[in-house]
C-alpha cells in the first residue's frame, strides 16, 4: 500500500487517467475530423451541421416532383468546386440517363430550362455560356453512373473502383433507394427487409471508404394526407431502418400543386449536432434551389412553419 491507497485503489486511479488520455486524443481526432467535413455549399445548413462528416449516411427524401435529384446536384456542384484535393464526387442514377443528368446540371449552369437547351434556344450565346460554364468546372472531378439494375452491392463495388483509382472519394450520391435492383444472390422475405439491407450496406460503405454518403429516399403519400404537409422521419418509406442507419436526414417539402417557388429543408435528425428547418427558393426554370432571404426574419413562415428556421437541439 502506497500513500494509504490499495494496489485496487490506485490500478482504478491509473486506468481513469488512462482513459481521460484516450478521450482527449478521441476528442483531437474529432476535431481534425471536423476540419475534414464536406460543405455543401448551402450556408445554413453548413452552419447547423457543420458539413457532412466522413463516415456518415445522410437521408434527403421528398414526396415524388419536389426536387430531391435537383437539390442533390446542387449540392454535388458546390461540392465539387471546393472539395480539397479534388477526390472525384459520384453521383449513381437508378432513373436517369447520364445524358439527362448532365443536361440538368447545364440547365442549373445557364439558369435555363432543358427544353430550351435541347432545342438551341438562344443560339451561339448559349453555347459559347455553356462552354465557358464548364470551363470554369473543367478541373472538378465529376463521376455520373447511370444504370436501372443498380442493388446496392454493385454500388459498393464501383465506389471502391473508383477509391482505389483516385486514392478515395469525397461524396457518393444514390438516387434513389427504393429503386434499387434486389441483390440476386440473396432471397428476401420482403421489400421492406430488401429496403433496410440495402440501407446497412450503404451505412457500412460511408464508412469503408470514410465519405459522406447522401442518400435520396422517397416518402410515403401519408405525408399529403396531413393538414401541414411537413414530413417527418415516420414518413420514410419502406422501412423504418433508413432512419435507424442515417447521421443525417433531411426533408424537402414544396407545393407541387401550385408549383411554389418556395421550399423547407426540414433536417429531422441529426446525430451529431442540431435540427430544425432552413427556408429555401426554387427555381423552375433550371429546377435550382438557394437558400432564402426569408430565413432568421422576424414573421416569416411557410407550409405553416414559424421562424427562427433552425434550433439546436440534439438528437
Amino acid at each position: 500500500m502506497r500513500g494509504g491507497f490499495s494496489e485496487q485503489e490506485q490500478r482504478l486511479a491509473y486506468d481513469g487517467v488512462s482513459r481521460l488520455r484516450d478521450h482527449i486524443q478521441e476528442l483531437i481526432d474529432n476535431i481534425q475530423t471536423n476540419c475534414n467535413r464536406v460543405k455543401t455549399g448551402f450556408p445554413l445548413l453548413d452552419t447547423l451541421t457543420n458539413g457532412l462528416r466522413p463516415g456518415s449516411m445522410c437521408i434527403l427524401a421528398a414526396r415524388p416532383a419536389v426536387g430531391k435529384t435537383a437539390f442533390a446536384l446542387n449540392l454535388m456542384m458546390n461540392v465539387a468546386k471546393t472539395i480539397p484535393d479534388k477526390k472525384p464526387v459520384v453521383f449513381f442514377s437508378c432513373e436517369m440517363s447520364e445524358s439527362e443528368i448532365l443536361n440538368r446540371v447545364y440547365s442549373q449552369m445557364l439558369k435555363m430550362s432543358v427544353h430550351d437547351i435541347e432545342n438551341g434556344v438562344g443560339g451561339n450565346d448559349t453555347w459559347f455560356r455553356l462552354v465557358t460554364e464548364i470551363k470554369g468546372i473543367a478541373d472538378c472531378n465529376m463521376c455520373f453512373l447511370d444504370r436501372p439494375g443498380y442493388s446496392a452491392r454493385d454500388i459498393c463495388r464501383e465506389s471502391r473502383k473508383i477509391a482505389k483509382l483516385f486514392g478515395g472519394v469525397g461524396l457518393i450520391i444514390i438516387d434513389y433507394l427504393q429503386l434499387l435492383a434486389s441483390d440476386p444472390e440473396r432471397r428476401f422475405d420482403n421489400r421492406t427487409v430488401e429496403v433496410s439491407i440495402s440501407s446497412r450496406t450503404l451505412k457500412l460503405l460511408a464508412g469503408e471508404l470514410n465519405c459522406p454518403v447522401i442518400v435520396l429516399s422517397q416518402l410515403s403519400r401519408d405525408v399529403e394526407r396531413r393538414s401541414d404537409r411537413t414530413p417527418n422521419n415516420a414518413d420514410l418509406r419502406d422501412s423504418g431502418a433508413i432512419e435507424q442507419d442515417a447521421d443525417l436526414i433531411l426533408m424537402l417539402s414544396r407545393n407541387v400543386v401550385n408549383n411554389a417557388k418556395s421550399a423547407v429543408l426540414t433536417i429531422t435528425k441529426n446525430r451529431h449536432g442540431g435540427t430544425g428547418k432552413i427556408y429555401l427558393d426554387f427555381d423552375g426554370t433550371s429546377c435550382s434551389f438557394t437558400e432564402s432571404t426569408r430565413n432568421g426574419q422576424a414573421g416569416s413562415s411557410s407550409y405553416g412553419i414559424a421562424p427562427p428556421p433552425f434550433t439546436s437541439n440534439q438528437v
